[in-house]
């Protein structure tokens, strides 16, 4: 088996804390809507089936204020990176947390096998003034640097899905599928006469993650909650995937990349046919070129990672950067500049979003 930079645990851990997190900013919408069906019940604690459009328009802000904002509409400022609604700051937040880990992680495999005086060679790399004169940098050295690297990378908030949709898209989408699928549960509860305590519990039942699912045939399903975990789960794999095949791409003592099936793999699908480790650990197939990875995450909610593999000649990349030394090159952008990184990953107005949060812990 080849070498390998080992990864990191921030892929699980984010997805957990994402987990939890939507549910602590749930929590409080559902207790909300609580509130709005008890007030609009009668004496016997029914609610009047000619006031359920009332009480759709009162529902309805509540969970638009958790994913879109107090507008109703963006979920993030005109920046496409300051969040404005607590579901987007939640996302931010760990998308933040992969993507410096991943970063660090290269950084981290770096300080501890490259020699001590290229090794600090590479660390004096500055932070170029933009992304175009960052891929500028990157071109005119070495092969053993994969070119344009950043050039083939949009920051998160700007990156179109296939649909044609941005980030911001994405969650204006999710909410409205939370909000038509609650306004569908809560209109035939209050027509079949449920009380607003119970309609209430059922709400809870329906939005939080975790809970048991509500016992229904009906079209509106039984997880209301389940989109929205999707779209957060799969923002943070993407995010840790492309930070880490970045900044394995950066770092000349890399050749190939792994895709390891993850070990909670439950059943054949699209990862098993370009997988080259299997979720055991064996060797499937042979790693992809750096630059050749097919694209990732394969489908929503994918738990695989992508992994570095070391070249087999490091003694010779590290002949070839002394070279570059001794002729007094400037070194070329690294993980080892992980601000440098970071902030290309990123784009500016994200970074820029990260530092005035550092509060969040994901700078440490």
């Amino acid at each position: 088996m080849p070498q390998v930079i080992p990864g990191t645990r921030a892929l699980p851990m984010a997805q957990k804390g994402f987990r939890e997190g939507y549910k602590t900013i749930l929590r409080p919408a559902v207790e909300q809507i609580g509130v709005v069906l008890q007030r609009y019940a009668g004496t016997d604690g029914k609610i009047d089936p000619k006031r359920e459009r009332q009480v759709l328009a009162a529902t309805g802000p509540i969970i638009d204020r958790v994913f879109v904002g107090y507008d109703g509409r963006h979920a993030y400022a005109e920046d496409e990176a300051t969040p404005l609604s607590p579901y987007a700051k939640l996302i931010n937040t760990w998308v933040a947390y992969v993507t410096v880990k991943a970063v660090r992680n290269q950084q981290a495999w770096m300080k501890r096998n490259v020699p001590e005086d290229v090794y600090n060679w590479l660390k004096g790399a500055k932070r170029p003034a933009n992304v175009r004169e960052m891929v500028g940098v990157e071109a005119r050295v070495n092969p053993v640097f994969a070119p344009n690297v950043l050039a083939k990378y949009d920051p998160l908030h700007l990156w179109v899905d296939p649909n044609g949709y941005r980030l911001s898209d994405r969650i204006w989408r999710t909410d409205g599928d939370m909000r038509a699928r609650l306004d569908a549960m809560l209109a035939e509860q209050i027509r079949n006469g449920n009380s607003a305590f119970n309609i209430s519990k059922k709400a809870e039942q329906f939005m939080l993650p975790g809970r048991a699912a509500l016992r229904t045939d009906k079209p509106y399903g039984k997880d209301a909650s389940y989109h929205g975990m999707v779209l957060g789960r799969t923002e943070i794999t993407r995010a840790h995937g492309n930070a880490t095949l970045i900044s394995a791409r950066l770092n000349p003592y890399v050749s190939g990349i792994d895709w390891v099936l993850s070990g909670s793999h439950p059943k054949n699908d699209p990862c098993d046919a370009v997988a080259t480790v299997g979720a055991g650990g064996g060797r499937i197939r042979e790693p992809y070129p750096p630059d050749n990875v097919p694209s990732y995450p394969m489908h929503p909610q994918c738990l695989c990672s992508l992994q570095s593999v070391v070249t087999a000649t490091p003694a010779q990349v590290t002949e070839e950067l002394r070279q570059f030394m001794e002729e007094g090159e400037e070194p070329p952008l690294t993980p080892t500049a992980d601000e440098s990184v970071l902030w290309g990953i990123m784009g500016e107005a994200f970074y820029q979003w990260l530092l005035n949060n550092s509060g969040l812990d994901v700078v440490a």
